[in-house]
């Protein structure tokens, strides 16, 4: 009987184990929905997932483990939201500027539509590794918009646009978490004036700041 090639042996094992971490990670979604972060116990995901405990270790050693894991699916659900919002680079500082609306209409979607993330974050605001983790989330996509928004501004006020960026994405967070807290409607209108302050905060630094050679349809 011929011998099987390594990728021809590799690649099964590879698939059971994707489809493995994939299963635990949906368990572990599971109980988070239906009895929140506090509730979430190795032996109940694992029971969940239809695997024994011994054999979860396999690809995560301990609960923290999955929470990181789980945290990074939705850290790239938010960046490929980000990516898809700016597919094209904005023209002028009004579709910019009308983009970061959008940005934060979707935050605000994508957390209602996955309670599960607002449960992760508040849940785990004392594990250091995920707060890391939210950090380094944070500092990518501010990376990515300022460097959307730097080509508009002369290069002596890149610092203070950073810093007005960085503050903007902070308030955004913290006005979709403060939404969430609302019954729909009124969590929407919270949303509605979230995005009146964001426009004039940064529409006055646009009108301050802004590139004095720049022609008036990039503005």
């Amino acid at each position: 009987m011929p011998h099987k090639k390594l990728n021809e042996v590799r690649e099964p094992q590879q698939l059971r184990s994707i489809q493995r971490t994939d299963s635990i990670l949906a368990a572990a979604e599971a109980i988070i929905l239906e009895k929140g972060y506090a509730k979430l116990t190795i032996t109940e995901i694992a029971e969940c997932a239809q695997i024994t405990a011994s054999s979860m270790y396999q690809y995560y050693h301990n609960k923290s483990e999955i929470i990181l894991a789980l945290a990074r699916r939705y850290g790239c659900v938010f960046h490929e939201m980000f990516h898809d919002v700016y597919r094209d680079r904005p023209q002028n500082l009004k579709d910019h500027a009308q983009r970061l609306l959008v940005v934060l209409d979707n935050y605000f979607e994508i957390h209602t539509k996955n309670p599960v993330i607002r449960d992760l974050w508040m849940g785990a605001a004392t594990d250091k590794e995920m707060q890391n983790l939210i950090k380094e989330e944070a500092a990518r996509n501010l990376a990515f918009h300022v460097e959307l928004a730097a080509p508009f501004f002369p290069e002596a006020c890149h610092d203070e646009m950073r810093r007005r960026l960085q503050l903007l994405m902070q308030f955004g967070v913290s006005s979709v978490l403060l939404a969430l807290e609302f019954p729909d409607e009124e969590g929407r209108r919270l949303i509605e004036s979230a995005k009146a302050m964001v426009t004039s905060s940064w529409w006055d630094f646009v009108q301050s700041h802004q590139e004095p050679h720049l022609s008036p349809e990039l503005i």
